[in-house]
């Protein structure tokens, strides 16, 4: 039942169904068209590949020049958007725990420039290291992550487990007053 999208921008123009995936893409948006034309699709759309039955060909459709206008109307409506991929201001939420158990913010890396602290529920962080092997013992500590957003880790163990935060949990950035 969701949408399908065509989001141009900087140039480029990206398919995806309207789900929240196209949230970084859409500030910078120049024009958003729903994607409506089946003339475009597959001969038989399955319900579970979309992106093989519908994104695919219609992604090919304006790789090889066609118009955007083509694929469907002007989408005048607003996108469905997942606010956590920005936090905002000094409130944001863990987006996700990689295998290791290190927790990974919304928060841009650079606020560690700031040198802030990040408090969550039961626990206020200050240690800000580079590396892991600066870590003594099993503490927490933030440093920035090789995707470029502030993380916590835990050396030889689970920042997840330590701290019992999750994908979702709300968390602050402390700031000297």
């Amino acid at each position: 039942d969701r949408r399908c999208l065509a989001v141009r921008f900087a140039g480029r123009t990206l398919v995806g169904p309207d789900n929240g995936c196209l949230t970084a893409f859409l500030d910078r948006a120049t024009a958003i068209h729903e994607i409506t034309n089946g003339e475009l699709y597959l001969p038989e759309v399955s319900s579970t590949f979309h992106g093989r039955d519908l994104f695919a060909p219609v992604a090919a459709f304006l790789a090889g020049g066609g118009e955007l206008a083509a694929v469907g109307p002007a989408f005048e409506g607003e996108p469905v958007r997942v606010p956590e991929l920005r936090a905002s201001g000094d409130e944001g939420v863990v987006l996700h725990v990689d295998r290791f158990g290190n927790l990974i913010t919304n928060f841009p890396a650079a606020v560690l420039d700031e040198g802030v602290g990040l408090s969550g529920p039961g626990v206020l962080l200050s240690t800000r290291l580079r590396t892991f092997a600066e870590a003594e013992g099993a503490e927490p500590f933030l440093y920035a992550g090789s995707g470029g957003r502030l993380e916590v880790a835990v050396n030889g163990g689970r920042a997840e487990d330590r701290l019992g935060w999750h994908a979702g949990t709300a968390i602050r950035l402390e700031r000297d007053r």
